[in-house]
């Protein structure tokens, strides 16, 4: 009976909200510099974000599905949508994705993915397993899939924790959830997956760049949206006794942790999480200030009236250790405002370059081929609001693609011990941020020259019915190389008998080795105590 109560509540909320207008969804209200992407996915598969973060820049999706006005993305098997989305941790070492979702009848016996990296329950992941819910690929027993029902899940993932909410109940997860090096978001099965994925529906899809709390979660969970007027809203003052006039602040309301939709005047803040003492007269904590938060139609943002004669100030970069390809996107966050239209970005100082997206406080820009470069030059980027006044971000270093020659060993053993590949190419950079991507998952690369890395694999990681995993290679921890190579998985052999059993101490003796899982294109070594040798000849 516990459940019974809010499942009805939120009924009723979810019809009021079809028909809200997107701006005005609680999701965009609650802390929207943090709003990476919000795809409400009631009439197409637009980002309806306020804002955007160093890594989410309002992009638009692709959809393989139909989109219903009321219910949302109705996904089968082999349908979704791919979003240009970053989820990867190295991007957001903290996450909070989730949505609104009803499982159909098929997910009590089949497993399928609502929000992932490629599909797959591996990596940032929220997925059913007949029945169940699963993040990162673990199962989460306390809390059964409500079949025909909707739900509101989200899953948290932090540096240290990852955490799982649905309807209203927070679990923790003990295990840290890896990235695969698939860095955006898939709704549904991936284009690759014709056999595979979630069946029902889901919308409202989110993503925060912070790890929200079990109040926020709450919050988006059970807080009606705001139908758009032609007339103005702002917040209503209760009457109290001894009425004072009060300030009216500009309407910037947003619920933060440990508010309810009643607060004080002094719990009322702002987007930036300052308090509106200096807004607000000073109430005693008796009095109560009746606010209805919402995401009000004349928000603004006070910096963007203007960019001409402000100095730019620099928020964030992307990426942070400066090295770049040829097609790589160098993000730049800060204020004020840019421009949407007049914006743009500048190489050397001589070649103006169109952004490859804007937003309020954000410019990404796309590194063109140059004509007469040699190698490892740098370059110096600037961006401008306005089309007029350039600001430089500094200078980067411009490396060719990494390219893979050929792998040694060409297999690995599926064992519990970690076994170390070599990777053979040109272009390798010793930076810290060389690494491989080995069946989806990123792991650090040991730099041995510009033409030679190791990587170590642990092959109990991927999932018993592969044969093969791909090896990819990064400079930078975010462009890949254009030509992985396959890794051959294969299983370690058993011996069954040896003849003869028995021989001199001198040695000499040629042994026989009867068994399983023998391979004609491998190299064996036999130990014998202490002493190991290569002369083993394959029989059959």
């Amino acid at each position: 009976m516990t459940l019974l109560v809010p499942l009805l509540h939120l009924l009723v909320l979810f019809t009021a909200f079809i028909y809200a207008d997107h701006s005005y969804s609680p999701i965009a209200a609650l802390r929207p510099r943090h709003l990476v992407a919000f795809y409400p996915l009631l009439s197409d598969s637009r980002d309806y974000a306020p804002y955007g973060t160093t890594n989410g820049y309002t992009q638009d999706g692709n959809t393989r599905s139909t989109i219903t006005p009321k219910l949302g993305a109705r996904l089968e098997q082999g349908t979704g949508l791919d979003f240009p989305v970053n989820i990867h941790r190295r991007s957001f070492p903290q996450l909070t994705i989730g949505a609104w979702v009803q499982a159909s009848e098929a997910m009590a016996v089949n497993r399928g993915c609502l929000l992932s990296q490629d599909g797959s329950n591996v990596g940032r992941a929220i997925c059913v397993d007949r029945g169940k819910w699963t993040v990162g690929g673990h199962v989460q027993d306390g809390v059964a899939v409500n079949i025909d029902d909707w739900s509101f899940v989200a899953a948290v993932f932090d540096e240290n924790s990852t955490k799982f909410f649905v309807n209203g109940e927070l679990m923790e997860i003990n295990v840290v959830v890896a990235s695969l090096a698939s860095p955006l978001l898939v709704v549904g099965a991936a284009e690759d997956q014709p056999l595979t994925g979630f069946t029902g529906y889901l919308k409202s899809v989110f993503m925060f760049d912070v790890a929200l709390s079990e109040t926020e979660l709450n919050y988006l969970m059970t807080t009606k949206g705001v139908v758009a007027e032609d007339t103005e809203v702002t917040p209503v003052s209760t009457p109290v006794s001894d009425l004072v006039v009060k300030v009216k602040p500009t309407p910037h309301l947003y619920l933060k942790d440990r508010l309810e939709n009643s607060v004080s005047a002094r719990q009322v803040i702002d987007p930036d999480a300052d308090e509106y003492n200096a807004a607000l007269p000073i109430l005693d904590d008796s009095e109560f200030l009746s606010v209805e938060l919402v995401y009000a139609v004349d928000i603004f943002d006070d910096e963007s009236s203007t960019v001409d004669n402000i100095a730019f100030t620099l928020w964030s970069l992307e990426p942070k250790h400066r090295a770049l390809q040829v097609g790589s996107i160098v993000t730049v966050q800060g204020s004020p405002s840019f421009d949407s239209l007049a914006s743009t970005c500048r190489i050397n100082d001589d070649t103006n370059i169109s952004p490859f997206k804007v937003t309020a406080h954000l410019i990404a820009c796309k590194i063109p081929e140059m004509n007469n470069r040699a190698d490892n030059d740098t370059i110096k980027l600037s961006v401008s609001q306005n089309g007029v006044t350039f600001t430089s971000i500094g200078v980067f270093r411009l490396l060719k693609r990494p390219s893979i020659v050929r792998l040694s060993p060409l297999q690995t053993l599926r064992s519990i011990n970690p076994q170390v590949i070599d990777i053979f190419g040109v272009n390798f950079a010793n930076l810290t941020t060389l690494s491989c991507a080995i069946g989806g998952l990123d792991v650090p690369a040991t730099f041995l020259s510009s033409s030679r890395i190791q990587c170590v694999v642990e092959s109990t990681r991927f999932d018993e019915s592969l044969s093969s995993v791909k090896i990819d290679v990064s400079v930078n921890g975010v462009d890949f190389s254009d030509d992985p190579r396959e890794l051959e998985l294969v299983n370690a052999p058993s011996m069954d008998s040896l003849s003869p059993d028995n021989g001199p101490t001198t040695g000499g003796t040629v042994v026989e080795i009867s068994g399983h899982g023998f391979r004609e294109n491998m190299r064996y070594s036999v130990y014998c105590g202490q002493n190991v040798t290569d002369d083993v000849e394959y029989s059959s």
